[in-house]
């Protein structure tokens, strides 16, 4: 195959419109800024996504996204047969448009989406990047004890590690993931530092800003007469430690200080959230919003403030970064996070927000009543924080950082990238 100077193809398990999570909200900035600044961009979405009808191509922020839809889904498949059909489909779209790189994103497993593309990259000659937004070995159970202590999670983290050895290049979103990804001893050694470039999560600093809080909004959740916390993460998984925060608001309130509770985000945990928060008489204290439009989450946003990261102590929250303090401090709000490497290196020593011992609710409630009781600390981690992200995690800086990862990945290679798109003064 003969391929096209310049242009990439990334390979993502879902995109928008279809879904509004934090990963297809970056997907869609960092395409979008890359092919604003002249880049060739092509995405192509997972096998059989976004089951229901929906057009071959579709564009999202300015980037093409090819549909690699089947008119017909085996009832039964098993995972190699559909990785099989999903990398035959691939190779088809990589034939037709000649990229000169493959750029695989983490799928639901981790690894899979890197295996079809190094597969096809195999086939072809073209180099594969390998982009980790997540260390999904420990994550195939909700039983936080058991989830990195099984022969699950050790074959699962040996094929990542092998997956992540025969890329290309690597990028992933944090300094603690990094160190986690070097430390992996594979099969050839331990992954060339040099291989391994951080891009971490942003903000569009122009459509997310500080806002004038909807007096409506605050009426019909109760929300007139409290000092308001929160937290905007999905209610599946234990890890983001929302229980925490609603203890911490139970003492507080026992305490008599007027403290409410706002949970953005739906998921399988909220009655059982709910029911936690009326054991411990506050339910009326704990407001859970259920799934919000994604064009009115920033609404929310506004009424908090304070923003909380309740994160508990496990493997994941410990080394992969969220994309939710970062919309928070672009919205002016104080960012109180759980005291775990991945967060930390968010707040950096406490000028950018408040750290807390990871499940210590009665700590929690201490950190909180000092803001609440010190209007000027809040105002100026809220000032500290704007001002780093606007500086540091914007979408269009973070964007330039994939050069490196393509140079490393198409060094020698007749289809490069050529020059840089970016200047290099963002890269820092």
């Amino acid at each position: 195959m003969d391929p096209e100077p310049g242009r990439v193809l990334h390979l993502l398990k879902v995109s928008l419109p279809q879904r509004t999570s934090g990963y297809a909200v970056r997907s869609a900035y960092l395409l979008g800024e890359r092919a604003r600044g002249g880049e060739d961009v092509l995405a192509a979405t997972a096998l059989d996504f976004p089951g229901e009808p929906a057009p071959p191509v579709e564009t999202v922020a300015g980037v093409r996204h090819l549909r690699l839809t089947r008119e017909e889904v085996p009832a039964r498949e098993g995972a190699d047969a559909y990785l099989d059909a999903f990398a035959r489909r691939l190779l088809a779209e990589v034939v037709r448009h000649r990229p000169a790189l493959l750029h695989a994103h983490s799928g639901h497993r981790g690894y899979e989406l890197a295996l079809v593309a190094l597969a096809v990259g195999r086939a072809t000659g073209i180099p594969v990047v390998y982009e980790v937004r997540g260390l999904f070995e420990g994550v195939w159970t909700s039983d936080v004890e058991r989830a990195t202590d099984s022969e699950l999670y050790r074959l699962r983290r040996a094929l990542e590690t092998r997956v992540l050895g025969e890329a290309a290049a690597v990028v992933t979103l944090s300094e603690s993931m990094r160190q986690d990804i070097l430390d992996r001893p594979g099969q050839g050694g331990r992954i060339d530092p040099a291989r391994v470039v951080v891009v971490p999560n942003g903000v569009d600093d122009q459509a997310i800003a500080p806002r004038t809080p909807r007096a409506d909004l605050r009426r019909r959740l109760g929300l007139d007469d409290a000092f308001v916390v929160g937290y905007v993460s999905n209610l599946d998984h234990p890890r983001e430690g929302q229980e925490v925060l609603v203890e911490a608001v139970a003492q507080l309130r026992r305490r008599g200080i007027p403290v409410t509770a706002v949970l953005v985000g739906g998921g399988e945990r909220a009655e059982s959230l709910r029911q936690r928060a009326a054991d411990l008489g506050v339910v009326e204290h704990v407001v859970l919003t259920g799934q919000v439009p994604h064009a009115e989450v920033g609404d929310y946003y506004a009424l908090l403030d304070v923003f909380v990261v309740p994160r508990i102590d496990e493997r994941a929250a410990r080394l992969v970064t969220p994309l939710k303090p970062y919309e928070a401090m672009a919205m002016g709000l104080p960012v109180v996070v759980s005291a775990l490497p991945a967060l930390l290196e968010i707040v950096g020593d406490a000028e950018r927000g408040v750290a807390f011992p990871a499940g210590d609710a009665a700590a929690l409630a201490e950190v909180l009543d000092r803001l609440r009781q010190d209007p000027a600390r809040r105002a100026e981690l809220a000032a500290a924080g704007r001002s780093w992200v606007r500086e540091h995690r914007t979408w269009r800086a973070l964007a330039a950082r994939y050069d490196e990862a393509y140079a490393l990945a198409t060094r020698g290679s007749a289809g490069g990238l050529g020059e840089p798109l970016h200047g290099g003064d963002e890269l820092r």
